[in-house]
């Protein structure tokens, strides 16, 4: 059993606790919705020349450590370093700003200064113990060799 109710008639209450932890523990960030229709050659499947976005800005909660799954390499081209973070991210404040959308592999989220790859996205975050979902979890991947930036500086994409 519960310790709170399971059926989905607070569901609006749960998700509303979740928007203010959220709201006052997170910070501001710009998410870029990948918009894959327009980045793919409608006749022949191969990715096209330059890269469509949607840019969006809301409130989230990102963690990291620059030293927790780190893997730093050394090659011709340089140091590079790549390592995981996550982002969290209030149902209401998703559905508000972005709408219908959901989260998905390809898009960017810039905060703190840095860009990062959207690597896995999905519903996450229940209240409590029950199976109400509140909130979006997602996956990142923060890539100094091929730097997130690098799909706006090409023709047509926009420059943050």
């Amino acid at each position: 059993m519960a310790l709170y109710g399971g059926d989905a008639s607070e569901l609006n209450l749960y998700r509303s606790f979740e928007e203010e932890r959220i709201n006052l523990y997170g910070q501001q960030i710009d998410y870029y919705v990948l918009s894959r229709g327009a980045n793919v050659d409608p006749v022949y499947n191969e990715p096209a020349p330059s890269w469509s976005f949607t840019q969006y800005s809301l409130v989230g909660a990102v963690t990291f450590q620059q030293m927790d799954n780190r893997d730093p390499s050394v090659r011709d081209e340089g140091f590079v370093v790549e390592f995981d973070g996550e982002a969290y991210f209030s149902y209401n404040e998703w559905a508000d700003v972005i709408g219908a959308k959901t989260a998905k592999e390809g898009d960017v989220l810039f905060c703190m200064g840095q860009y990062f790859d959207v690597v896995n996205a999905a519903s996450g975050g229940n209240f409590v113990d029950t199976v109400n979902v509140v909130g979006y979890k997602i996956l990142l991947k923060k890539r100094a060799k091929f730097d997130p930036p690098r799909k706006f500086a090409s023709e047509g994409g926009l420059l943050p």
